[in-house]
């Protein structure tokens, strides 16, 4: 049966029912709201969610895409990266108000994958697919340190404690990685290969990412 929507488990992933109120199905990404342990940020239907209860209630953010959203990143302060295909937008008070801060032609050959903040929020990365751009101003501006790095990148890990330190999971050659902000960039060899899906990292330093068929896991930073 195939079914979509919110669901929360009150018994250690027993049982798990339909949860909610005010959020619509197809919730596609779930983000913990760096200001706000009881808070969420949700990226569902066409539009983008807040909860101050961890998922009982949501309220819709006043921004409304072009086509859809790919992507949400949330960083301490109340600062949001809202990413869509040729779009991307920053809001500095927790979604209020909203400034477009990068942007493609539409059709021209390049498209917005994926954004991530530093554990700070002062440094901001983009994926597209072709190469990485990186913010020194909290996404307010974006700029790419690397011209010669030309990958199809969709997702990408920070460093927690290195904001200069990157992994970036590419769709055809494997995982990618720069310990200098972006201005060089090394594959990593024997990196897992094929379409990435996510990057995840545990608190002990240990490193999970997604691809479409399998799931890896490196203890040693890549």
């Amino acid at each position: 049966r195939y079914t979509e929507g919110l669901f929360a488990s009150f018994d250690g992933a027993a049982t798990f029912d339909a949860y909610g109120a005010g959020l619509p199905s197809g919730v596609e990404e779930l983000i913990p709201d760096p200001d706000d342990a009881q808070g969420l940020y949700a990226r569902a239907g066409e539009g983008l969610y807040h909860s101050d209860d961890f998922g009982a209630t949501w309220s819709q953010l006043p921004i409304a895409p072009i086509e859809y959203f790919k992507n949400l990143a949330a960083a301490p302060g109340g600062r949001l990266l809202a990413v869509e295909h040729f779009d991307v937008y920053l809001s500095v008070d927790a979604g209020a108000t909203w400034t477009a801060v990068a942007a493609f032609v539409p059709y021209s050959g390049d498209v917005f994958a994926s954004a991530r903040f530093s554990s700070d929020g002062s440094r901001a990365y983009l994926a597209t697919f072709d190469g990485m751009l990186r913010s020194d101003n909290g996404g307010a501006s974006f700029s790419n340190p690397d011209p010669t790095f030309t990958e199809w990148v969709d997702v990408f890990t920070v460093d927690p404690n290195d904001a200069d330190t990157v992994l970036a999971g590419t769709n055809f050659n494997g995982v990618f990685r720069t310990l200098d902000g972006g201005a060089s960039w090394t594959p990593l060899p024997g990196s897992p290969a094929g379409n990435s899906q996510w990057f995840s990292q545990d608190p002990d330093g240990a490193i999970w990412y997604g691809t479409l068929n399998a799931v890896h896991r490196s203890t040693d930073g890549g």
